[in-house]
């Protein structure tokens, strides 16, 4: 009976599971629709409500400052399109096909999503000069859902489009652009707020759902300069630290782990890179990100390990 039972679970978890990841892969282009008629009608109350009221003459310094903030908030428009539209249509990258293979030599463990590879120390003993035996050489992992090479810091997502390698930049400058165009907003809104709308000011409304426009708007711009803001400021620490979100979580785990048992994680990302990826131009022929040259740096690292360990090894290089 406990056999029955775990495997209805199961399967009722399975069809949920399905259901949702259809509902939201055919719902996706609605909440796209959505998004971008969010932040249209934000951009309209802009230059039809804040901008006359920070703006209500042309005298003096009042035109040409308004003439620099429109080209600003227009070019900062342009930005959040044009990273949006490159984060949503670039391919993220895919292993390449000579890189297929058969699966034979997949690792044991082929849903880890771990970055790091849990290894023990290296006997010099073992791997020292004038053994037979090689340094240990890095397994390819393999997806169970496409069943193709796993390269490390990727993920298999079936519902949406990913965040990969290609578009990273165009994803991290998006929620850049979208958090200072957010706080921007609500910082030139707070005094406009208080005056108009908690006190009824003067202000000459352009027309009557100007004002319930004005009030979501700002309420819209607080909220996304939060979630803005939080989004970002998690982004920027997973890039600092050269992580993934699901390695995130996968290496704290790891991190205890290796602690409790005397192992260490080997670093497969250097911090040059980290800067690169996300510098404009075309995406940077980094060398983390070479699936073909990740096996042949890993094992250089390993001997590198065992060399530095080995004070026969160390002598002989003085």
């Amino acid at each position: 009976m406990a056999i029955l039972y775990q495997s209805s679970l199961v399967r009722l978890e399975t069809c949920l599971a399905s259901s949702f990841n259809n509902f939201v892969y055919f719902a996706g282009p609605a909440f796209i629709l959505v998004a971008v008629s969010l932040v249209s009608l934000v951009a309209y109350v802009y230059f039809t409500v804040n901008i006359p009221y920070l703006f209500p003459t042309n005298d003096g310094w009042q035109q040409p400052l308004r003439l620099v903030t429109v080209v600003w908030s227009v070019y900062m428009l342009v930005c959040i399109a044009f990273h949006y539209y490159m984060a949503v249509t670039v391919d993220p990258g895919r292993p390449p096909k000579e890189m297929s293979g058969d699966g034979e030599d997949n690792v044991a463990d082929p849903n880890s999503e771990l970055l790091f590879e849990l290894r023990s120390e290296p006997n010099q003993s073992d791997y020292g000069p004038g053994s037979e035996q090689p340094p240990p050489a890095r397994s390819r992992r393999i997806c169970k859902k496409c069943r193709h090479p796993k390269p490390d810091r990727t993920h298999h997502c079936s519902v949406c489009r990913r965040v990969g390698h290609h578009n990273h930049r165009y994803f991290y400058l998006f929620l850049l652009y979208m958090f200072a165009v957010s706080t921007y907003y609500s910082a030139i809104s707070i005094r406009m707020f208080r005056r108009e709308i908690l006190n009824l000011g003067t202000f000459t409304w352009p027309h009557e759902q100007a004002r319930m426009g004005f009030v979501f708007s700002f309420v819209l711009a607080v909220a996304m300069a939060l979630a803005m803001g939080a989004f970002l400021a998690w982004h920027s620490f997973l890039i600092a630290t050269a992580q993934t979100t699901i390695e995130y979580y996968s290496n704290q785990v790891a991190q205890l782990v290796a602690r409790s048992t005397g192992e260490f994680l080997l670093y497969c990302l250097w911090i040059y890179d980290r800067v690169l990826i996300l510098l404009p131009g075309p995406a940077p022929a980094v060398r983390s990100r070479h699936y073909a040259e990740l096996s042949c740096v890993f094992q250089h690292r390993i001997t590198s390990v065992v060399d530095s360990a080995d004070p026969a090894t160390r002598t002989s290089k003085r």
